[in-house]
């Protein structure tokens, strides 16, 4: 979320393949689990964007963020994610833009359907 607050982002959603731990960050409250720093810094955090959510997706969603932890914890390799990303992962976010993409699409398209079965719904009364 700091990253996204640095960079200026206005919206995020946020995934994570923990329904346990999304829930937990859906919440308005604070926290008295093991992840409560987690939950209490969401809480700090959440004001500076304008929309921020939560959603739980599966873990093949969440490659990116997984190859980005593992190749963080490999010792060794260092990078800056603010200049460059290795190519393995600039390739899964790339797949990731175009899921994204698709899914974006196809929502627009069911929303003008419905918007136009509105309207012909008006005009018919």
């Amino acid at each position: 979320m700091q990253l996204g607050l640095d960079l200026g982002l206005q919206n995020v959603e946020i995934e994570g393949d923990s329904l346990t731990v999304i829930k937990k960050l859906q919440k308005k409250t604070d926290d008295k689990s093991e992840i409560h720093a987690l939950v209490r810094d969401r809480l700090c955090l959440q004001g500076g964007f304008r929309i921020c959510q939560f959603k739980y997706g599966f873990r093949d969603i969440n490659k990116v963020a997984h190859m980005l932890a593992k190749k963080g914890f490999k010792k060794g390799e260092q990078w800056d994610i603010m200049i460059t990303l290795p190519e393995d992962i600039a390739a899964e976010v790339e797949k990731d833009c175009k899921r994204i993409s698709a899914n974006w699409t196809d929502e627009l398209q069911r929303w003008k359907l419905e918007d136009r079965e509105l309207k012909r719904g008006k005009k018919g009364r």
